[in-house]
């Protein structure tokens, strides 16, 4: 039987001197500071403009990519043509080749913020292109980086995939998917690069090294830092919209499993060992791309969503740092690859295990964007102003919208009805808020009855540990005293003389029902609990989720439990405390649209059961 290239029997290792290794030692520190450090400081940066109400330019994010490939090149780029020993050489290559890759990445994100579909058909085209351009360049590669003849085995790419399942464990768990369309043209993306990446580190690296081999545990630790840091580069490439930051702490470990994996993956035939690479690329990409919705992270929701979204990557970058690390200590027991039985048996494994993960413990189903289509015909309303019982003006300014809205959205609905397509009306504002993609919109935008069609953006779940409802005593430090709270008006209210009112007028706000559209409220909270109107349980017409669903009142974001306590607060805090309140939440994880703002005004006008239609069961009294 002949040895394998990678068998550790053959030839000893090239001589190259610690120079070399002190140097490449150095030259992946630069490589790896340059890239977190640039990509991140640019989100940080990004995030602060948003703050500001400012958006960052399309040529800003290219400026940027350039800027950091020049600081990358410095060093690589002359080492990759100066350095002589072959597996160094190699790795500057590789990095250099992956370096470019960015830069021409770093054309997508000329794309808006929120065009994400569009922005994954670019980063696929341009992958595509990259790749084939890659194998043009390999025709002209050193004669070294030609040897020896390698062959992909399909139980390598087997096991390539059940490694790629335990890797995205955590985005099962953790993420969502978006619409079809968005998985789609995401899956695509992640199979383009995976499919770069395998030509790349094949090319690269897997064969210089297999034709300069050394020792099992030397080529597997050399080539997988080399492989780890040429993926890190690709990640920071192809990212969008704050994608990248998940997609490098992915890529980052996937070094060592996929160098390893080569070993086995390798027979002394024809063809090359660039399939299982691909496969496992391919995979861990997909994580953070179908199960990571890129405007909840770019758009900076909240700092605890932030923080599950890296706290996902970190796990995913766990088990495959672990997955590596093993499988590098195994690396001289590796010289064949698995049998057939045993990859495809892990395979089924790990995927069966993945779907159950998915269905039991993930968010099943698809969340994507929606279409929020507007009729031209708008109610007139005016004649309203001519009513003073109050009570019999909000009842002729609710028949008349929804009489309105469904007489003119009837030939809409009947449509949509027909297709099986889903859809919620409106009557606020004459409109319909629809599931569909592209084509419908165009369909729907060509309608005579209808106006303009705006995008209508969702968010996806957060895990089912789920974000925990703000109570902001929670916010003080629990080794610091908190201080009672407030007996007397706070300085607020001194200042615009509301404490004035109430003792001289004694008005208070009694009477009066405020209606509070924002994150939610925390209903159990001190200030609260007993100015709202349904505090006995009575939740029916007091409390509206759009959102989430929730039954009673609570507050994931804390910014509407501020507002509501600014405005009835007992203790000093709220403007009118001799007032009730009833909610809705109209800004989700402090992310809003048009449909649900408008599910919120609908229900202040005229609210109804939380299982109930708005046009049917709608009470204005």
């Amino acid at each position: 039987m002949q040895p394998t290239p990678w068998s550790t029997s053959s030839s000893s290792p090239s001589q190259s001197g610690c120079l070399h290794a002190f140097l490449f030692a150095i030259v992946c520190g630069w490589v790896a500071f340059v890239t977190m450090v640039a990509q991140s400081a640019a989100w940080l940066y990004d995030q602060f403009q948003q703050l500001r109400g400012l958006a960052t330019p399309g040529w800003v994010w290219v400026a940027l990519a350039i800027g950091q490939a020049v600081l990358l090149a410095l060093p690589v780029v002359p080492l990759a043509i100066f350095v002589r020993p072959p597996r160094f050489r190699a790795a500057y290559r590789t990095w250099a080749i992956a370096i470019g890759f960015g830069v021409l990445l770093s054309l997508a994100r000329l794309c808006p913020i929120t065009w994400t579909q569009p922005a994954a058909v670019v980063q696929t085209v341009l992958t595509l292109l990259a790749t084939v351009a890659l194998r043009r360049l390999s025709r002209t590669l050193p004669k070294e980086q030609h040897a020896p003849s390698l062959k992909p085995q399909a139980s390598s790419l087997a096991a390539a995939l059940a490694l790629g399942m335990l890797v995205i464990q955590p985005w099962l768990r953790d993420g969502a998917l978006g619409s079809p369309l968005d998985t789609l043209l995401n899956l695509l993306a992640a199979l383009s690069l995976g499919l770069f990446a395998g030509a790349l580190i094949d090319r690269g690296l897997i064969a210089p090294l297999a034709a300069e081999r050394s020792s099992a545990y030397v080529d597997v630790g050399f080539g997988g830092v080399a492989a780890g840091l040429a993926l890190l580069l690709l990640g920071a490439g192809f990212g969008y919209d704050g994608q990248q930051i998940s997609l490098m702490i992915c890529l980052l470990p996937l070094g060592g499993a996929v160098m390893a994996l080569s070993r086995f993956a390798l027979a002394p035939d024809s063809g090359r060992a660039w399939l299982p690479t691909a496969g496992l690329v391919a995979m861990a990409a997909a994580g953070p791309l179908l199960f990571l919705d890129p405007d909840e992270f770019f758009l900076g929701i909240g700092a605890a969503e932030v923080g599950l979204v890296l706290r996902t990557a970190f796990y995913s970058f766990l088990i495959a740092f672990l997955i590596g690390l093993a499988l590098w200590a195994l690396s001289p027991r590796i010289a064949s690859p698995p049998r057939r039985s045993v990859a495809l048996g892990s395979l089924a494994a790990t995927w069966i295990g993945g779907l159950l993960i998915y269905t039991f413990a993930g968010q099943p189903g698809f969340y994507g964007e929606k279409l929020f289509v507007i009729l031209r015909e708008q109610a007139d309303v005016s004649q309203a102003s001519q009513i003073a019982d109050r009570n019999e003006r909000l009842r002729f300014v609710y028949t008349t919208l929804t009489r309105q809205a469904d007489r003119t959205q009837a030939n809409l609905r009947a449509t949509l009805d027909r297709l099986g397509v889903a859809y919620r009306p409106y009557y606020l504002v004459n409109g319909m808020e629809v599931d569909g993609g592209p084509v419908l919109r165009a369909y729907l935008a060509a309608q005579p009855e209808v106006d303009r069609i705006l995008d209508s953006p969702r968010l996806r779940p957060p895990p089912r540990s789920g974000l925990p409802n703000l109570d902001l005593a929670d916010l003080a430090p629990p080794d610091i005293d908190t201080p009672p709270a407030p007996s007397g008006p706070q300085w607020n209210i001194r200042m615009i003389g509301a404490d004035r009112v109430w003792d001289g007028l004694s008005i208070t706000g009694k009477g009066i029902v405020v209606g509070e559209s924002d994150s939610g409220v925390q209903g159990d909270h001190p200030a609260l609990r007993d100015s709202y109107r349904g505090r006995d349980g009575q939740n029916e017409y007091n409390w509206l989720d759009p959102w989430n669903g929730s039954r009673s009142p609570v507050d994931v974001g804390g910014h509407g439990t501020h507002t509501t306590g600014t405005i009835v607060g007992a203790g000093g805090i709220g403007v009118a405390p001799g007032a009730q309140w009833i909610g809705c939440v109209n800004l989700a994880r402090n992310l809003g649209n048009a449909p649900f703002y408008i599910d919120c005004m609908q229900f202040l006008l005229a609210p109804y059961p939380q299982d109930g239609d708005a046009f049917k069961d709608g009470d204005p009294s």
